[in-house]
This record gives structure tokens, C-alpha cells and sequence, in this order.
């Protein structure tokens, strides 16, 4: 007797009911990783499968993070989890995968929208209603040009940071887009993301303070492609992104 072994060869089952497609998302935080502070949100991923799946895959295509959430016995899933993510448009992945090896992916976006208060002489800042101890007051320099510790910005809508001892350099990388300042210089680099360059006379030259770097905060946030409000009330910044 020749027995007959038929092989799944079609995808399974999954559905996504949550994210829906472009939900905005507020609830962020901040984690330590090999790289420093991140953005992370949190996002509620639900939804069902093929029976027999265990666990499902989450990769974010903007970030590159990636993680698994459960899959119960009747093949539900259910779980917030934190993404890396940047402000703005996100784009993820939700894979599952049968016993055989057979693949079910869809792609969906979340809209993370960050908005980062700020007041002159507070060392208290908050991002999306969360406090954020800074090592440096924001201050005005020049009676009029708010200055602020320069990961502050960048970390709060996911931007990459780096710094440059010897050449005393800032640089931010966001979405493609590059800026470059320097230390006690009113000079400053903008390359988008074709690779075009064009120099900027900033109105405040970014210093260091008690060991802290500040940079003024309009020029850096709205170079970023950030909103920046102002509350002479109150002497509030906010910068908000999209």
C-alpha cells in the first residue's frame, strides 16, 4: 500500500485588526540600548491566525526593530508592546508562519505624533504629557533665543545624535536629512536625503555649559522638520512632530 503525503504549500491565515492602517499614537518612552536612548511606543498589535501558529513576528521597516508576540490556542492574538519607532509615519510588518514554513505578511502604519514641552529655567521638560529630567535648564541667549541641551530634541522624535570631540561637532540624522553644528560657531550643514548641501547662518552659536552641549532649540527642530510653538505666558517651548 503506497501512502499519500500532501504538503501545505498555502499561506495561512492572519489578520490584523489592530493597529489600524495610520491610528495615531501617542504613548512613547524612552529606552537604554547599545545605541543610547531610544524612541520607543507603544503599540497594541491584535488579531488572529491559522490554528497551530504559536507566535507571530513584528519588524518595523522605519526602525528595523523587531520583536514576537503569543499566539493563544485558538490562534488570537492580543499584546501591547514597545517598537522603536520615530515620530511621524511607521511601517510594520506582521508575519506568521505555518509548521511547514509557509508565510502570511502584512504590512500596516502607525501615525507616532511627539509633542516636547520645554520652560525657560525648568529642568523638568515633558514629552507627550511624560517628564524628562534634563542636566541643563533650557535658557534664552540673547534675551531671546531658546537654548537646549541637544539630545533632548533629537531623542524625543527618534533622531539619531552624534558628537565629535575633537572637531566639537554636533550632528543629527533624521528620515534621511543630516545637520551639522559646531561649538561656539554660527555656521551649520543641512544634507537632504538626494545627498544636496547648503550651509546656514544659525542666529545663536551652540555652547557648552557645565560640561552639557545646548543648541538653539527652533533652528535644530524645525530643520528636523518639527513645529516649535511658543507661550510668552508661560515662557514655554513646544516642538511637535508631524
Amino acid at each position: 500500500m503506497i501512502k499519500r503525503i500532501i504538503l501545505k504549500t498555502s499561506q495561512p491565515f492572519l489578520l490584523v485588526t489592530s493597529p489600524a492602517i495610520f491610528q495615531n499614537i501617542e504613548s512613547v518612552y524612552f529606552a537604554t540600548t547599545s545605541e543610547g536612548n531610544q524612541l520607543f511606543a507603544n503599540v497594541r498589535f491584535a488579531g488572529s491566525v491559522e490554528i497551530g501558529i504559536e507566535k507571530i513576528k513584528i519588524i518595523s521597516l522605519t526602525t528595523g526593530f523587531e520583536t514576537e508576540i503569543p499566539v493563544d490556542s485558538l490562534g488570537n492574538f492580543d499584546k501591547t508592546v514597545g517598537l522603536r519607532s520615530l515620530a511621524g509615519d511607521n511601517n510594520i510588518q506582521v508575519i506568521a508562519v505555518d509548521k511547514v514554513g509557509n508565510e502570511a505578511k502584512v504590512t500596516i502604519n502607525y501615525m507616532l505624533k511627539v509633542t516636547l514641552r520645554l520652560r525657560i529655567g525648568n529642568a523638568t521638560a515633558y514629552l507627550n504629557g511624560n517628564a524628562l529630567q534634563l542636566d541643563v535648564k533650557p535658557y534664552l541667549k540673547y534675551n531671546q533665543y531658546t537654548m537646549v541641551p541637544f539630545r533632548v530634541i533629537a531623542e524625543s522624535i527618534g533622531a539619531t545624535v552624534g558628537w565629535d570631540g575633537t572637531a566639537r561637532k554636533v550632528s543629527y540624522e533624521f528620515r534621511g536629512l543630516k545637520i551639522f553644528v559646531w561649538i561656539g560657531s554660527r555656521n551649520a550643514q543641512l544634507t537632504d536625503a538626494s545627498g544636496k548641501t547648503k550651509n546656514v547662518t544659525l542666529q545663536a552659536e551652540p555652547e557648552i555649559i557645565n560640561g552639557r552641549t545646548l543648541v538653539p532649540l527652533r533652528f535644530i527642530s524645525e530643520a528636523l522638520g518639527a513645529k516649535v510653538g511658543w507661550d510668552a505666558k508661560l515662557w514655554e517651548a513646544s516642538v511637535s512632530y508631524p
